[in-house]
């Protein structure tokens, strides 16, 4: 079973990631020679980015270390960072999308990181730490549409170690904690913070909250966003995709599907699963050349 996984998802990203036919099936095989020696911790370099994994026997972890875990959205998020960016990282868990921006920043560009569960808040203090010359802030707090305090549901699920959330589990449920709850339009102006390039959100059903803690920026800055959706944790917060289209389209944003070599434009009426959108503003200046990494 995991070998006709891991066939299918290198089968998958031979045509938009070709660097990982060599490097993926080099780095399964030096995962589970680091099991075989009894050692479940490992450090994955990504363009010179080193990036912790502190536990080679959970699956979301070694597909993190191969590079195969949500290639689609690591293409893209390098695709729109420059050199000297700044890149928002909502949901950040272990920053395995913060080590790929990192990588596409240049030593100019700042990453900040907002995670609540403090075992993965800690694990992006540890890659910080492994990163001197990079700018990353760590934030370890909960994102949403309000300053105060939220309830979070742990999830001990080993198989997908980002389930936790502000919304009732259905399994794995771990426990809760309570966790600072800040609006990102408040955090950026009190912090100085500007302009941002690129946010990415999720937060396993509690998108749109954060989207709407974020107009001002949005109005501002004009970033791209790439947020993750899934209409039935949207719907236990009595919101549903509509919700977000009609907010996003009074931002004066398009939404787009990126599963393929140029984005292309999706009516969010249309997503009945967990997908990754991106939304780019009309006549977006994302879209324009890349300057070289510094």
């Amino acid at each position: 079973m995991r070998l006709r996984w891991f066939l299918k998802h290198l089968i998958l990203v031979t045509s938009l990631a070709p660097s990982l036919i060599v490097e993926a099936p080099y780095y399964f095989c030096l995962s589970w020679y680091h099991r075989f020696r009894g050692r479940h911790s490992a450090v994955r370099a990504f363009r010179g980015i080193r990036f912790p994994v502190y536990d080679l026997r959970i699956r979301m972890l070694r597909r993190m270390y191969m590079g195969l875990y949500s290639y689609l959205l690591i293409r893209q998020v390098r695709k729109l960072l420059r050199n000297g960016d700044i890149f928002i990282d909502v949901g950040a868990n272990v920053g395995y999308v913060t080590a790929h921006a990192l990588s596409a920043l240049g030593k100019r560009g700042k990453v900040y990181a907002f995670e609540p569960v403090k075992k993965y808040a800690d694990e992006l203090r540890v890659m910080e730490r492994l990163n001197r010359g990079r700018t990353v802030r760590v934030e370890e707090c909960a994102v949403g549409d309000r300053n105060g305090w939220a309830t979070i549901n742990l999830c001990t699920h080993k198989d997908n170690i980002g389930m936790s959330s502000i919304l009732p589990l259905v399994s794995g449920h771990g426990g809760t904690f309570e966790a600072r709850l800040i609006r990102l339009d408040d955090y950026l102006e009190a912090n100085g913070i500007g302009p941002v390039r690129l946010v990415k959100i999720d937060v396993e059903g509690y998108e749109y909250p954060v989207l709407k803690g974020l107009r001002n920026c949005l109005g501002r800055d004009r970033p791209a966003v790439i947020c993750e959706i899934v209409p039935s944790f949207l719907a236990a917060l009595g919101y549903g995709v509509l919700d977000i289209e009609r907010y996003m389209t009074g931002n004066a944003y398009c939404s787009y599907r990126f599963d393929c070599r140029t984005p292309k434009r999706v009516a969010l009426n249309q997503i009945r699963s967990q997908t990754n959108v991106l939304f780019l503003p009309h006549h977006p200046s994302v879209l324009s050349p890349k300057r070289p990494p510094g």
